[in-house]
């Protein structure tokens, strides 16, 4: 998590703060001794409930809290066509309310969020302990926050043979994200030239995602791990 504690000083009371917790389901921060979960820190708070979440749907799914009440008025008023009241829209919205299925299945795994977000540390950790002497980068965790792993992202150096070593071996690893933010098309117009950023464009042809998630055995992060150790010695 961000270090939340020092945005808030900086905005004060003066600016509201909209927190993007899409990929931080149950993940931790520690403040003064107390713990805080990420999405409890902004006036208004999203989560991504796309099914490859730690919280994640069957569909295209996503929830804003909020303890504001002006906030959440405004916020159930766009999501249903601009309507303040059935027939009577009072701004410009857009359909989206999120399906009974879908709510129904995301309050059956709240329940078990705590538990699986309790698995992705654990396979996070036979990584730290299958990988540390390689010659590669490890995520870092500060010690005041407790990660839920939604990835388990690497820095390498010949990330192109490692990625074909493991497809050769029908496993697939990911890359997130391929493209920097002002890379893309969509903001050609922008006209922000190569090494404008150096330090994300370098680490943007390094990273590697790993496989993640609560469904994993110690076997496969071995299988894993010895993969990445012989891409290495090449």
């Amino acid at each position: 998590m961000a270090e939340v504690e020092k945005i808030k000083n900086i905005t004060n009371k003066s600016i509201s703060i909209i927190e993007d917790a899409s990929q931080a389901h149950g993940a931790t921060r520690e403040i003064d001794g107390i713990s805080f979960k990420a999405g409890s820190f902004g006036q208004i708070n999203c989560f991504s409930c796309y099914p490859t979440k730690n919280l994640g749907a069957l569909g295209d799914a996503g929830i804003v809290t909020t303890n504001v009440e002006s906030y959440s008025n405004q916020l159930k008023i766009i999501r249903n066509h601009g309507q303040s009241s059935r027939g009577q829209h009072t701004d410009l919205g857009h359909n989206e309310k999120m399906d009974e299925i879908q709510a129904i299945v995301l309050n059956e795994k709240l329940s078990m969020l705590d538990q699986h977000n309790s698995m992705r540390r654990e396979v996070a950790h036979w990584y730290f302990e299958a990988l540390q002497s390689l010659d590669l980068t490890l995520p870092m965790t500060e010690n005041l926050n407790v990660h839920t792993y939604h990835q388990f992202v690497i820095k390498v150096r010949n990330r192109k043979k490692i990625i074909q070593l493991f497809k050769d071996e029908g496993i697939n690893l990911a890359i997130h994200y391929p493209q920097l933010i002002h890379q893309h098309e969509c903001l050609n117009d922008l006209n922000i030239k190569t090494n404008k950023f150096p330090n994300a464009e370098k680490i943007s042809q390094e990273i590697l995602s790993l496989p993640m998630g609560p469904h994993l055995h110690k076997n496969d992060v071995d299988k894993v791990s010895t993969l990445l150790k012989q891409a290495l010695e090449f």
